[in-house]
């Protein structure tokens, strides 16, 4: 009578485990937040709320109460009891009975963490696996990603190419130098330009020297005319430019 009396007994409890475990999962499911992988401020805020409520909860249910790091084990050790008996490794072609409150929370448990076998067949929770001679599954290896470029848009105006500005002014002889032979090649055109146009006026001074002449002998009779190592304003000038240019070279 003792053995039937704590038979019973036992049967009771593990009933009211059972009962009280489905009514957590029921609460568990108005709290889906609590199986987001997201580590969001926004996220986190709202699982701690939730968590505070599942503790009153759990008070309500079970009759006791639960620290925050005691509940957070509790919602994990149910989800690691159901991935446990639903891994196909594990179970292969056997039988799976899951407990009322194991069906629910298969039901709101992260797709991570479902077994996808269990998830595609309709009743697999209920009444097993059938045998799968004549399902055909397709191996992971003959899965292929195909992926398909949309046709080009009849209504985007194709971009015209940009012009270079310097197209039009570049030469075979400036197209292959770097920017240092460049820029010695513009101080070098500098200073032909420099000479020609000195030699320019050079050439007027010469056409304009004999009528000149006359001028010239009274300007040395002059007692403030300059001394005899003055130079031309024109040509000390000149003389500076090339100076300039001889050295940036």
């Amino acid at each position: 009578m003792n053995s039937e009396s704590d038979s019973e007994s036992l049967d009771s409890e593990v009933g009211e485990e059972q009962s009280g475990n489905l009514r957590f999962i029921e609460a568990l499911s108005n709290h889906k937040v609590l199986f987001d992988k997201s580590q969001l401020p926004l996220i986190r805020k709202k699982k701690e709320n939730s968590l505070t409520k599942m503790q009153e909860s759990y008070q309500t249910i079970y009759g006791k109460s639960i620290t925050m790091k005691q509940l957070k084990k509790k919602i994990q050790n149910m989800k690691n009891e159901l991935k446990k008996k639903t891994d196909m490794k594990a179970t292969g072609n056997k039988k799976i009975i899951l407990k009322d409150w194991e069906k629910k929370l298969l039901d709101i448990i992260d797709k991570d963490d479902k077994n996808p076998t269990l998830h595609k067949i309709p009743g697999a929770a209920t009444t097993g696996l059938k045998p799968l001679e004549n399902i055909e599954m397709q191996k992971p290896a003959e899965i292929r990603h195909v992926l398909v470029r949309p046709p080009p848009s009849s209504n985007i105006t194709p971009s015209k190419p940009k012009k270079n500005k310097l197209e039009g002014k570049e030469t075979d002889e400036t197209a292959n130098l770097c920017t240092a032979d460049l820029q010695r090649l513009v101080l070098l055109e500098q200073l032909k330009l420099t000479r020609m146009q000195i030699e320019r006026e050079q050439l007027l001074l010469d056409k304009l020297r004999p009528s000149l002449s006359g001028t010239q002998v009274l300007e040395s009779q002059d007692p403030g005319s300059q001394g005899p190592g003055s130079q031309d304003p024109e040509t000390s000038t000149y003389s500076l430019a090339l100076d300039k240019i001889y050295t940036m070279l």
